[in-house]
């Protein structure tokens, strides 16, 4: 089976680390570049982030700096979730000067006439890169086969009102991405990926990977900050809030629709953003009823089948215990 060719465009944050070690795990995947953008933090942590992952994960592709603000307006960032640093406060060394010169917007285009149609964008920050490539190269759909983003709420959101983080972090994106004309647009928004998730139980099977594997220091820091962020709320109160009974991760659960979108409940919609309203900036308003009378836009997960999503995620990660092959 020939690989899929793949762009990550990501914020990291550990949400984006496991995505990122579970598409490198999967053998799937032929990543052609991690192209870094501001979002959970500020730019010149991300783009130190993508790298230190990049090498955790044994990659060879290139590591991009984006977008280092939103086009126009934004929510605040997310370091009280993520860490300042965007992992959870892990320390680490990286030679940035291996941080290519070259722009998302370049990579990215480049790759899509390269591989003729093939080409499948993963997004898991806000979608800047990619509304700046738009912008510069307004053919980009005709070549990518498929475009997946994590973001946008059905229902709760988590940045405002009813904003997604990652796309209240640039709606003014979004907007340009819907409006694009992708043969094939998959949200993986917050409601589904509160469907996949690791039960406790699971979880801390989690917490005792060997040394040798390289995402140990990482999967620690994430699954501290994860346990002490839930100590801050009561069980009622997060069920309130919609978040899932054990340990989530929205990033991962969406790598895993990329992978396994059988695994899925996928549905048409007619998709906008609001980028107006101070009430309700960022909000995804999906047409139910097809009042709008347009095409759909995107193809949304509306669910995500746990027990699979669980069993690939620990395959996975299980699969770096013995190190990384030079």
């Amino acid at each position: 089976m020939s690989l899929r060719p793949l762009i990550i465009d990501t914020d990291p944050g550990g949400d984006d680390a496991q995505a990122i070690m579970l598409l490198a795990a999967s053998g799937m995947f032929n990543i052609r570049a991690i192209c870094a953008v501001h979002g959970n933090v500020g730019l010149e942590y991300t783009r130190r982030n993508a790298l230190y992952l990049k090498e955790t994960a044994g990659l060879t592709c290139p590591v991009c700096q984006g977008a280092s603000e939103a086009l126009i307006a934004r929510q605040p960032r997310a370091a009280y979730a993520h860490g300042n640093n965007g992992l959870s406060g892990l320390e680490f060394e990286v030679n940035e000067d291996k941080i290519s010169r070259k722009h998302p917007w370049d990579v990215i285009y480049d790759e899509a006439l390269h591989w003729g149609g093939e080409l499948e964008i993963f997004a898991i920050g806000p979608l800047t890169n990619i509304a700046i490539t738009l912008l510069r190269h307004p053919d980009l759909p005709n070549y990518i086969k498929q475009f997946t983003i994590m973001g946008g709420a059905a229902t709760k959101g988590n940045s405002g009102a009813y904003g997604e983080f990652n796309i209240a972090q640039d709606p003014h994106a979004l907007k340009i991405c819907l409006s694009a004309g992708f043969k094939k647009f998959v949200m993986v928004d917050l409601d589904s990926c509160r469907t996949a998730f690791l039960t406790d139980e699971e979880a801390e099977y989690l917490d005792n990977l060997p040394m040798s594997n390289p995402w140990k220091p990482l999967y620690d820091k994430f699954a501290m900050a994860q346990r002490e962020r839930r100590l801050l709320m009561t069980e009622e109160q997060r069920q309130k809030m919609g978040f899932p009974k054990g340990r989530g991760g929205c990033d991962a659960a969406s790598a895993f629709v990329l992978a396994h979108p059988e695994s899925a409940v996928l549905e048409d919609y007619f998709c906008l953003c609001e980028t107006r309203s101070t009430l309700n900036f960022g909000q995804t308003i999906f047409d139910w009823r097809g009042r709008f009378r347009e095409k759909p836009n995107v193809t949304l997960a509306r669910s995500i089948d746990r027990d699979a999503y669980a069993a690939w995620y620990l395959e996975m990660l299980h699969s770096y215990d013995g190190g990384i092959e030079s």
